[in-house]
């Protein structure tokens, strides 16, 4: 099971790597003289800088508005099959439950 806080932390690496990526893609264009393809390395770092700014921001939003988030089910991982969830029914309208 993935919990809010892993799924926020496998996004975050996720971005990461590919900024890793196009810093590597841009230095390598660079390099070789291909300015275009440096210059399109350039832009996507960029986004994804802003992207993985973006993410702290909804890390700290997530501690802030939902601090008992540790509590929350766990999410699945594709593949599992989800946990089935209770059912409560309400009585009918007028019945008084007995305590």
């Amino acid at each position: 099971m993935l919990t809010l806080d892993d799924a926020i932390e496998l996004l975050y690496d996720s971005v990461r790597h590919a900024l890793l990526d196009a810093q590597d893609a841009g230095a390598d264009a660079f390099r070789t003289g291909d300015f275009t393809a440096a210059q399109a390395a350039l832009e996507r770092a960029r986004q994804l800088q802003a992207l993985a700014t973006q993410i702290g921001a909804l890390e700290s939003d997530v501690e802030r508005l939902l601090p008992e988030h540790e509590n929350i089910e766990q999410l699945p991982l594709p593949g599992e099959a989800p946990a089935p969830r209770p059912v409560y029914r309400r009585g009918r309208k007028g019945l008084k439950m007995r305590g």
